[in-house]
């Protein structure tokens, strides 16, 4: 029942709504998020409660999370954040930060990541790739791409007045 409802969210056409910011959107996508919520700990608080059950609990987390930083990524992608986009991106790090403390996974981590970057807040997104590379290094996917995210946030990539004065003073 809840793996179900989990994959009717995951596949809520309205999700492009909200990555367009979209306050109609999001009301929709918090609703069934409360519905997602009272189920899971309707069918939590009855024995036994297993590992599938916290996963569960930390997606819904990451889901809040999400929802939380969709506004302020694209702020910050058309001229900068303001102190309330900052608070949200706070708030967020706190979300992700319950989904990890009932489940361990790479992409509340990797969430993280993008929140401290969006931050400007390098020492900590840094330190959750490291922690990422370290403990994820069996999975493939998650490695390349956290991988990735390390090399560009340690070596941002040079604009192009950068290549053409580097090009000509060395």
């Amino acid at each position: 029942m809840i793996g179900r409802f989990l994959d009717d969210l995951k596949s809520d056409p309205n999700l492009e709504a909200i990555k367009r910011k979209s306050r109609e959107g999001m009301q929709q996508w918090q609703h069934k998020l409360g519905i997602y919520e009272k189920q899971l700990m309707r069918v939590k608080a009855m024995p036994p409660n297993d590992a599938q059950l916290n996963y569960y609990e930390a997606i819904l987390y990451d889901f809040r999370a999400r929802l939380k930083s969709f506004s302020s990524a694209y702020a910050k992608n058309f001229g900068g954040l303001f102190a309330s986009e900052f608070d949200e991106l706070r708030e967020a790090i706190k979300l992700y930060d319950q989904a990890l403390q009932v489940y361990e996974y790479p992409n509340g981590r990797i969430g993280k990541v993008k929140c401290y970057i969006a931050l400007a807040d390098k020492t900590n997104a840094l330190q959750e790739l490291n922690y990422i590379l370290k403990n994820y290094a069996d999975n493939e996917d998650v490695y390349l791409e956290v991988r990735k995210m390390k090399d560009e946030l340690e070596n941002p990539p040079i604009s192009g007045m950068g290549r053409l004065l580097r090009s000509i003073f060395g």
